[in-house]
């Protein structure tokens, strides 16, 4: 180890410098501890501002998962709007088809939970079974109960032809079929304006000179002859406060104050009035009150045939007047 030596002014001479094992201690510990601090500082500086490859891999990986679940919200939404709009466009073609609210499968407000997810993700298959096969016997007891009502209304209207004859239950065309069913009562285009109006109605689109049956017994409370709106057109007034108007006329065959039977020739087709077409314009009014026409043809029509007719009639969007 090299001496060190300090020039002494006084006796000028030189003299050896002594070393201090505490000074050294003190020197070694200062030193070791401002390279502590400074290599902490380079630490934190490189934290902050500088990311490792795992950080950035991991930072990449949260963005996107941010950006993923941002993404996938969105798309919840948008299909938790088409589902209800899929809900309302499925309300609004049941009640124009069947007049009714439709059946609900699964509802949150309905105490039986028999056939809710959670109570058949709970139940064994043969417990599931078991409860289909019970449902399914009282089902078909209830349509057995249903068909008997049925049968026995049937046999009322069999057997009592004046019964029948009071309600206006058949079409009031002779030869009539499905392919020439019009629009029905609702908002429809006016063929002439193309503004939709309201339709009190049924068009039965037919040639002119198609005979005009009386729908039921009743008494003609009215015979009009015009060249404008309805045209020719006669009113019939039934039971029970229900009345039928037969527009659109030809020739007529009938009086006012005329008792008519069900099926009686009354008048023709033609194309009088206000009529884009030849056709009959047919209503029927409970208290003054428009009915669907169609829904009084169970004497003449099948269901099958009726559900045809209420869907023509419903989706047929321009009148014929």
């Amino acid at each position: 180890m090299s001496k060190k030596f300090i020039f002494n002014k006084e006796d000028l001479k030189f003299s050896e410098i002594k070393t201090n094992s505490t000074k050294i201690l003190l020197t070694f510990s200062k030193y070791l501890l401002v390279s502590v601090f400074i290599a902490m500082l380079f630490f934190v500086i490189f934290s902050l501002f500088f990311d490792t490859k795992k950080e950035k891999r991991i930072k990449a990986e949260n963005e996107y998962l941010v950006k993923t679940i941002s993404d996938m919200e969105s798309k919840s939404e948008l299909v938790d709007g088409v589902i209800e709009n899929l809900k309302i466009r499925d309300r609004e073609i049941y009640r124009e088809i069947f007049n009714a609210d439709p059946p609900v499968a699964f509802s949150d407000d309905d105490n039986d939970s028999t056939y809710s997810l959670d109570y058949l993700d709970k139940r064994t298959e043969a417990e599931i079974l078991n409860n289909v096969s019970e449902r399914l016997g009282a089902a078909i007891s209830t349509a057995d109960e249903v068909r008997k009502e049925i049968d026995c209304i049937g046999r009322i209207l069999r057997d009592s032809a004046g019964i029948s004859g009071s309600i206006p239950c058949i079409i009031p065309l002779k030869n009539f079929t499905i392919a020439k069913t019009g629009a029905s009562v609702g908002m429809k285009i006016n063929p002439f304006y193309k503004t939709l109006l309201m339709h009190n109605g049924v068009d039965l689109i037919s040639p002119v000179g198609t005979d005009v049956l009386a729908a039921a017994d009743g008494v003609v409370v009215g015979v009009e002859r015009t060249k404008k709106g309805k045209g020719n057109f006669v009113t019939i007034e039934h039971s029970g406060g229900i009345v039928t108007v037969y527009a659109h006329l030809g020739d007529i065959f009938v009086r006012k104050g005329q008792r008519v039977k069900q099926r009686t020739l009354i008048a023709r087709t033609g194309n009088s009035g206000t009529v884009f077409a030849p056709s009959l314009h047919y209503e029927v009014l409970k208290d003054g009150k428009p009915m669907d026409p169609i829904d009084f043809f169970f004497a003449d029509i099948s269901p099958a045939v009726y559900k045809e007719m209420m869907i023509v009639s419903r989706n047929t969007g321009q009148s014929m007047d």
